[in-house]
């Protein structure tokens, strides 16, 4: 009974976050750039949706802000847009560098995810990249 009770309630989770990410997705004044307060299960909502280039959400391990690619389609693996290639491989000051944002911190080689210290950096970052 407690291991049903349990299923239920993350089941109850789960329809919730993908509420809130509709509700983000439904306000954002960009709709390229979709900015969410937590980390939700958005790859399958917004992969369905065709303005989505970018997501921006919290890393709940580190503190820092991801940029997350929007795939063309939930199962594949094919972005709709990559971070710009002269991020690829970059962090900490190349990285600052090269965006000018002042707290970029990381960027994939594969240029799929970068990451800053904050949102506001991070927002940065993913309008930057929508221009490259």
């Amino acid at each position: 009974q407690m291991v049903l009770k349990k299923e239920i309630e993350k089941a109850q989770y789960f329809f919730e976050d993908i509420e809130s990410v509709k509700k983000a997705y439904k306000e954002a004044p960009d709709k390229q750039i979709i900015v969410l307060e937590h980390s939700y299960p958005w790859k399958s909502i917004l992969s369905n949706q065709k303005e989505p280039m970018f997501v921006v959400h919290p890393d709940q391990n580190t503190g820092e802000w991801v940029i997350a690619c929007v795939r063309k389609n939930p199962r594949s693996h094919e972005n709709r847009k990559f971070l710009p290639a002269s991020w690829a491989g970059k962090k900490k000051q190349a990285l600052v560098e090269v965006t000018g944002v002042p707290d970029a911190e990381f960027c994939h080689n594969k240029r799929f995810i970068a990451k800053a210290w904050s949102k506001e950096g991070a927002v940065a970052m993913a309008r930057l990249a929508l221009r490259a």
